[in-house]
């Protein structure tokens, strides 16, 4: 079976730099006011920055400046937390996938052949709508970042596949169970973009 266990990444680790127990002052962009935030909080805080800039710009053209006045704070926070542009942008990925097989996780139980997977999804990407782009769209045409979006996609194709069952003949389960898996992952992201949330479980029952 392929595990949503997400796996500990095999990229040489980027020092950061020494990070301060206390929390972290920074300006908040809107007020100019000095806000304090804890290490995890602010590390949260840089993630959705960057998926919202990455998702909407792409990963070549956004700058670690650009996350940072999104965040609204100083470039010199964000390179305290990740050590470089790939390194964040890794991160994004690994924090939504956890996120995801956490989710998951917790509804199989109680959903066994009623929506587990796409209540799921539709969980994250409410929660997290440009992270869940990123993994499921556009990490797909990274190769760099490729690694997390192609354990994604095989417990996908796996579960369509279980849902499907085997027709005997290998290269149609394998069409089937992939045009399954896109059909329900580009319905909740075109769903979340443009759908009333008080329907969500009625799209994932569709689903």
């Amino acid at each position: 079976l392929v595990s949503w266990r997400p796996m500990t990444s095999t990229k040489p680790a980027v020092r950061e730099a020494a990070e301060p127990v206390s929390p972290e002052p920074a300006i908040a962009a809107s007020t100019g006011k000095r806000r304090l935030l804890p290490r995890a909080e602010r590390r949260a805080q840089i993630l959705s920055a960057a998926a919202t800039a990455f998702a909407q710009r792409g990963y070549s053209d956004t700058s670690m400046d650009e996350v940072a006045n999104r965040a609204g704070i100083t470039k010199l926070i964000v390179y305290r937390h990740f050590g470089s542009k790939s390194e964040l942008y890794q991160a994004v990925l690994e924090s939504v996938f956890g996120r995801l097989a956490e989710v998951l996780i917790e509804r199989i139980p109680d959903m066994v052949g009623h929506g587990a997977v796409p209540g799921s999804l539709m969980a994250v990407a409410r929660e997290q709508p440009d992270a869940m782009r990123l993994l499921m769209v556009h990490s797909a045409r990274e190769p760099e970042f490729s690694e997390l979006y192609l354990r994604y996609e095989a417990v996908s194709l796996s579960v369509a596949a279980t849902v499907l069952g085997d027709t005997g003949a290998p290269e149609l389960d394998r069409w089937q169970a992939r045009l399954l898996a896109e059909f329900v992952a580009g319905g909740i992201l075109n769903w979340v973009d443009d759908g009333d949330p008080a329907r969500d479980e009625e799209v994932v029952k569709r689903l």
